[in-house]
């Protein structure tokens, strides 16, 4: 049997150790909770190395036993779309060693001295991803060598690297030695033909390269590297980014450790995991400790590890590189503690420096127990001219999200003050004694962010009054628009414009440019699946997270009113659209995520100031008053002004017609130890949040429950939201949720929580048992019921099916049509027509070298690397637009992190290739731009079939992506009235 993933182990307990077991490790025990199995993370009597290094497993039955049950259970799975596939007899074969033993000759024949660090990682990586046994990487070393002694130990590296992108998860059908040997070579190839590859160049941006590990309860997988956005300590140590490990721990699928009832994860938590974290990883032959973790990478059970290094002649190990970050020793709060040195971790994208002279410190506006000022803090014009400098954003913004040293929260201009200052209020210093001068910057309110719904804030405003009708009316106008979007070339161009913005593969400029010389791009086949993929994500985020947007809406970081003009329940709102700087004033409703209590919602007055204002000089911010005996903020579930986003909502039809009082819980104390913190007691706090965390468990309940009759009123739903407010400070508080206090959870659920439409969904709520399901899902499984309330019909409003079904048939729909491959020989014609004369043909070798890097170093790659398991890929679609889309549903939040991470692979990889190009045709002023056309060309004329050990799959983008590095260009000349012969392509010549 071949498997996507190791399988979840389990040992069933008996009943008095198991109990005796729960009082002594755990420190609560669950209400009526009887732990009858534990989590294992090995089979008996066979090594920790094993279990998670294979994916194919031989079951023998005895005899008759069991025969019944076993095709009972097969037909279940079956009926569950599991696919079962008989290949043929196997005879088992001993191995000739043990499996550690392999490992152990095998790492042996890679001695430091012969091999980089990079080279052994990647060999680590073939036998940990179970793609190739010890035994077949030794067969493989005279291929390494031949490779290493051709070119370098860089070049070997790379070719490992996507060896194990194009290698099959091992399974008694793959090619094992003979195909790998020839992926190696051909990639070796493709390394000695792009030669000084992109993947090589220094990194002189604000990205590293860093190597990844993920440990789940069984087996250990090794992935990269990849480039990362820096923070602190890599942008400090770039020189040796290599020392550095970004290490995740997981469920066997990639997922977060879920809770499962009647089940400890004891073994796996306190058992292998804080192992892990306590005594280090050994990764290709180097020794690896705990490091930390950002207040963000805690909550996706993400850490940093390191190998200790020389920097400036100074020996740096982990506990010598936390002392440098600043002084710690009187903190003695374990989460406290990691939430400051994890400062450090915070990724920030840019960091200038800055003359401490100029930096000083300023008090905070209070009332009693409450700070109007919270993590606010301000710089003068002088100042703010600097940080432009390091800003990437082509906006001006006015508020920054900082670090500096010890401190961390907003910044906003303040053109009163002189000079070059930044004055930073006590609530932004958390620690003191960094010596670093860089002012990192996390985020800018460059632009405005829109606004969309969610499934709690629909619930919070419909139980405040706000009619159901408001809420369908918005929701059939988004899905109206997302209809619209095919109905005319102009407006599918302006969709994919709008929701490829940010995208590196310059499409939104290469659209704008065909749609200057009417060139339909719509009758594209690839296009059209890229349209087709973005309203697929855009519809089930409407469907399945009630993700609405709403126009008359805005978010933005909030501030604080530095001159006191605001009064009492009065905010200033100002923000750009379409160019213009607007302002509100008007009655509006503000709010911020995560919205449980009816009092996450509040109502305030959106007024100008005076004209000589120096508010006015802000944009794209809410300013929120320093007066009264409480902040606004502070009444939004616990926000403050640290950067903090906030939705302000104009639209009057979602004004609530009533306003509950806002919640005022008390404020947890940090838990104090007593004593310094030590790096154990901080990995043992890790893995407690791990245990503990019940921040997602507490939402989801909120949801079932406030469903019911009293809606977010009930008491169920108040107790959640108190209980929510402690989960969210658990990583800073170190003080958990008392899991008895958390209601029970129903057996069923409304059907808009169905994880997917196919789900079946009744009437009544009974609940049955199914114990095979149970164990084949892990975890408890819930019966749907037809919700009648609001969040209920808008979930059955859309049929995702019927969506489509729609436009193919619409006649005025662009789906409507069958698509054709004419579109890129179209543009290839332009390029043609627009570089006659020139001998852009010289440049088909080079060109035929970038395709193959781009579609099996880059698209391919990517494709593998962030499939949602390993046995799997993604589509090119996927890569090209940055959303995994997954089979079914809205897909969850470890896809979703997956997509952010690989958007920035994907960005940082095109940039690179572009640079090489660039590089590759420095000695020709249009060497670059026949380079592209010549890619263009190769697009056209020359597809290949991409075969790999995984698939084969012919892939599309490659022609587009070159496209938009040459046609825009070729356009805007063109409107400059050059002398070029524009082939008929409708472009009028204008003389100077």
């Amino acid at each position: 049997m071949s498997l996507s993933y190791a399988p979840k182990i389990y040992e069933k307990l008996d009943q008095l150790p198991a109990m005796m077991n729960a009082l002594i490790l755990s420190t609560q025990i669950t209400r009526s909770r009887e732990v009858t199995r534990a989590r294992e993370t090995t089979l008996a009597n066979s090594g920790q190395f094993v279990i998670g290094s294979c994916a194919t497993y031989r079951f023998t039955l005895l005899g008759d036993m069991l025969a019944g049950t076993l095709s009972e259970r097969l037909r279940s799975l079956t009926s569950r779309s599991i696919p079962l596939e008989r290949i043929r007899h196997m005879p088992p074969q001993a191995p000739v060693s043990d499996f550690q033993q392999q490992v152990n000759h095998l790492m042996e024949q890679f001695k430091p001295s012969d091999w980089t660090f990079e080279c052994r990682f990647q060999v680590q990586a073939l036998w940990t991803n179970s793609l190739l046994s010890p035994l077949e990487i030794q067969q493989l070393i005279p291929t390494m060598v031949q490779i290493r002694n051709q070119s370098d130990t860089t070049a070997l590296a790379k070719v490992l690297q996507n060896l194990r992108s194009q290698l099959r998860v091992a399974d008694i059908r793959t090619g094992g030695v003979t195909e790998a040997r020839h992926i190696m070579l051909n990639q070796h190839q493709l390394w000695s033909a792009t030669a000084n590859s992109p993947s090589v160049r220094a990194l002189s941006r604000e990205e590293v390269l860093i190597h990844r590990v993920t440990i789940t309860p069984t087996g250990m997988f090794l992935e990269g590297p990849e480039e990362v956005v820096a923070n602190r300590v890599l942008r400090q140590h770039r020189d040796n980014q290599s020392f550095f490990l970004r290490v995740s721990f997981t469920e066997e699928d990639w997922d977060r450790i879920q809770f499962e009832r009647d089940t400890s994860n004891e073994r796996v938590l306190r058992g292998r995991f804080l192992d892990i974290l306590h005594q280090g990883l050994d990764i290709g032959g180097e020794h690896f400790d705990f490091l930390g973790f950002s207040h963000s990478s805690l909550r996706s059970q993400t850490c940093w590890f390191m190998r200790p290094f020389v920097h400036n002649g100074e020996l740096f190990y982990a506990g010598r590189l936390i002392e440098s970050l600043g002084d710690f020793t009187s903190i003695r709060s374990p989460a406290k503690c990691a939430a400051r040195i994890g400062q450090a971790f915070s990724e920030t994208p840019a960091a200038i420096a800055i003359d401490p002279k100029t930096v000083s410190k300023c008090s905070d506006v209070r009332c009693e127990q409450h700070l109007f000022t919270d993590g606010c803090g301000t710089a003068s014009r002088a100042t703010w001219r600097l940080l432009k400098k390091a800003s990437s954003s082509q906006e001006q913004p006015t508020l920054y999200q900082i670090r500096y040293k010890g401190a961390k929260g907003m910044i906003s201009l303040d053109t009163r003050l002189q000079g070059h200052q930044l004055r930073l209020r006590d609530s932004m210093i958390k620690f003191t004694g960094s010596p670093s001068d860089d002012l990192e910057i996390c985020g800018t309110n460059a632009r405005p962010l829109s606004f969309k719904l969610n499934r709690q804030l629909i619930k919070i405003l419909r139980d405040l009054g706000v009619k159901p009708s408001t809420f369908e009316e918005l929701q059939q106008n988004a899905v109206d628009k997302l209809r619209g979007s095919t109905s005319s070339v102009a407006s599918a161009v302006d969709f994919l414009k709008l929701h490829l913005a940010d995208s590196v593969t310059g499409l939104p400029t290469l659209l704008k440019a065909l749609t200057d010389i009417d060139i339909d791009v719509t009758e594209d086949g690839f296009l059209r699946e890229i349209l087709g993929a973005l309203l697929q994500v855009q519809l089930r985020e409407i469907k399945y997270r009630s993700r609405i947007h709403v126009p008359q809406a805005v978010t933005l970081y909030g501030i604080c009113d530095e001159t006191d003009f605001l009064k009492e329940g009065q905010v200033f709102v100002t923000y750009a659209d379409s160019g213009k700087h607007l302002h509100l004033n008007r009655e509006v409703a503000v709010t911020r995520s995560p919205a449980l209590h009816p009092g996450d919602v509040q109502v305030a007055e959106a007024v100008a100031p005076p004209e000589d204002s120096c508010l006015w000089d802000l944009h794209n911010c809410i300013v929120f008053s320093r007066q009264g005996s409480r902040d606004l903020p502070s009444m939004l579930s616990g926000g403050d002004l640290d950067g903090d986003l906030y939705n302000i909502i104009y639209d009057s039809r979602l004004l609530p017609a009533q306003v509950e009082r806002p919640a005022a819980y008390s404020l947890a104390q940090a838990m104090d130890i007593g004593r310094p913190v030590t790096v154990n007691v901080v990995t043992a706090f890790f893995i407690d949040f791990m245990q503990n965390d019940q921040l997602g468990r507490i939402a989801t309940l909120h949801q079932v429950i406030a469903d019911g009759p009293e809606g977010t009123r009930s008491t169920e739903c108040l107790k959640l939201a108190e209980l929510h407010s402690t989960a969210v400070d658990f990583s800073k508080t170190g003080v958990k949720v008392d899991i008895r206090q958390i209601p029970r959870t129903p057996a069923y659920r409304p059907d808009f929580m169905a994880p997917s439409a196919s789900i079946k969904v009744e009437k009544g709520i009974e609940r049955r048992s199914d114990p095979l399901s149970e164990a084949l899902e892990g975890r408890q499984r819930y019966r749907y019921f037809e919700s009648e309330r609001i969040l209920g019909r808008l979930y059955r409003a859309i049929d995702e099916d019927l969506f489509f079904g729609e436009l193919e048939d619409d006649t005025s729909s662009l789906f409507s049509s069958a698509a054709t491959d004419n579109v890129l020989p179209e543009i290839l014609k332009f390029i043609s027509d627009m570089m006659r004369g020139q001998d852009w043909k010289r440049y088909l070798p080079k060109a035929r070298e970038v395709r193959d890097y781009y579609e099996s170093n880059i698209v391919l790659h990517i494709m593998s690397t962030y499939a949602t398991s390993r046995t799997d890929y993604l589509t090119e679609k996927e890569v090209f637009i940055g959303s995994i889309i997954g089979r079914s549903g809205a897909g969850n939040k470890w896809q979703r992190e997956q997509s952010e991470y690989m958007k920035v692979q994907f960005k940082a990889e095109l940039r690179d290739l572009r640079a090489w190009m660039k590089d590759e045709t420095s000695d020709t002023e249009d060497g670059f731009l026949c380079l592209a056309a010549a890619c263009v060309y190769v697009a056209v004329r020359e597809p290949p079939n991409v075969s790999t050990g995984k698939l084969e799959v012919v892939l599309k983008s490659f022609g587009w992506y070159a496209a938009g590095l040459c046609v825009p260009q070729l356009v805007d000349e063109s409107n400059e009235g050059k002398d070029v012969d524009f082939g008929g392509w409708g472009l009028e010549y204008v003389s100077g």
